[in-house]
């Protein structure tokens, strides 16, 4: 969702400079991708429920999103500080009563998506990057693919 590299490696608390841009107490910039919020806000609009699978420590990247005003979109937040996201899945899947073909997973880690298209064949993972390029050009996608 943000352009950060490793959010493990700020400091909170944050400073909100804007809508989508906080820093850290060292002045480290954490900004929201360009259309992040809006693509949230529309799916959230629709009732899709959404989550996180982060592979984070959990005290900044939870800061983060409540400092980004984001939690509020999400059903369900799993932040460990560990790859193995298809187990943050398992979790959020019982949690959320959803079965893998309901589901669609985006990440930019290739050896994390691969790992969850092993565990779960029928979800569909997308890869941040490559299948997801922008999620300017991907909220446009669901909006013309939803009718809306």
């Amino acid at each position: 969702m943000w352009g950060h590299e490793d959010i493990s490696l700020t400091s909170p608390p944050y400073r909100r400079l804007s809508r989508d841009v906080i820093e850290d107490v060292n002045g480290e910039v954490i900004e929201l991708r360009p259309c992040a919020r809006e693509l949230l806000s529309f799916l959230r609009d629709r009732g899709f429920g959404l989550a996180v699978a982060s592979w984070n420590l959990p005290e900044p990247a939870v800061k983060a999103l409540e400092a980004l005003n984001l939690l509020e979109y999400f059903d369900v937040v799993v932040v460990e500080p560990h790859p193995n996201k298809e187990l943050m899945l398992r979790e959020i899947m019982s949690v959320m009563r959803v079965s893998e073909g309901e589901v669609v997973f985006i990440d930019d880690n290739p050896y994390i998506t691969e790992r969850v298209s092993r565990a779960y064949p029928e979800l569909l993972v997308l890869r941040f990057g490559v299948d997801v390029t922008d999620y300017c050009v991907f909220l446009e996608e669901v909006r013309r693919a939803l009718g809306g």
